[in-house]
């Protein structure tokens, strides 16, 4: 449909017509409605079809065929003038259609589907960075424990192993004084 306006004296001079056409298909129409019920009153008072009113029944068929041609005819340059008119008013829609990338609109609605796309892309790495650093701190936290803990462990060790150097000496000393005196002592406690 083109785009162009529609020709105001067209649609003026079409519309003005439009009650003159309206008056002259309703008289079609009543007169092929009233001829045809005259048949179909006769028919019916006849008792049913005869030769004639057969012929005058085809006669009328056809008659009624010319009727609806000339009825779409007279209406035929008014339904064009509303398609056009309805087809403008269209074209005039689609021309600011969003959805449409060939419109201002759409490529407006595209820049922003671009962006957005962008911002997405954007929080994702932005998510993606914040993951890996709290990845990083994690296995530095897990390193720092282990680290102590491994200290710790060798730490105790290491003071056991000191204090049994230090304690064994001692206790053997201890413990042979302490027998040695037992023994001295025994007959007393029995």
């Amino acid at each position: 449909m083109s785009n162009e306006l529609i020709k105001i004296n067209e649609v003026t001079f079409v519309l003005q017509s439009f009650g003159e056409i309206v008056q002259q298909n309703n008289a079609s129409l009543e007169k092929c409605n009233q001829y045809g019920q005259t048949l179909l009153d006769t028919i019916e008072g006849n008792g049913g079809m005869t030769d004639e009113l057969d012929k005058s029944v085809a006669e009328y068929l056809k008659k009624a065929k010319v009727t609806i041609e000339n009825l779409g005819s007279r209406r035929k340059p008014i339904t064009q003038v509303f398609d056009q008119i309805r087809g403008f008013f269209i074209t005039q829609e689609k021309s600011i259609d969003p959805k449409d990338f060939n419109t201002v609109p759409g490529r407006l609605s595209q820049k922003r589907d671009e962006y957005a796309k962008f911002k997405y892309e954007q929080e994702q790495a932005r998510k993606r960075e914040q993951a890996r650093l709290a990845q990083i701190e994690n296995e530095k936290a897990a390193y720092r424990n282990d680290l102590e803990n491994g200290l710790l462990t060798h730490f105790n060790q290491y003071l056991n192993a000191k204090k049994a150097e230090v304690t064994s000496p001692v206790q053997r000393h201890f413990f042979i004084h302490i027998r040695a005196g037992y023994k001295c002592f025994a007959p007393v406690f029995q």
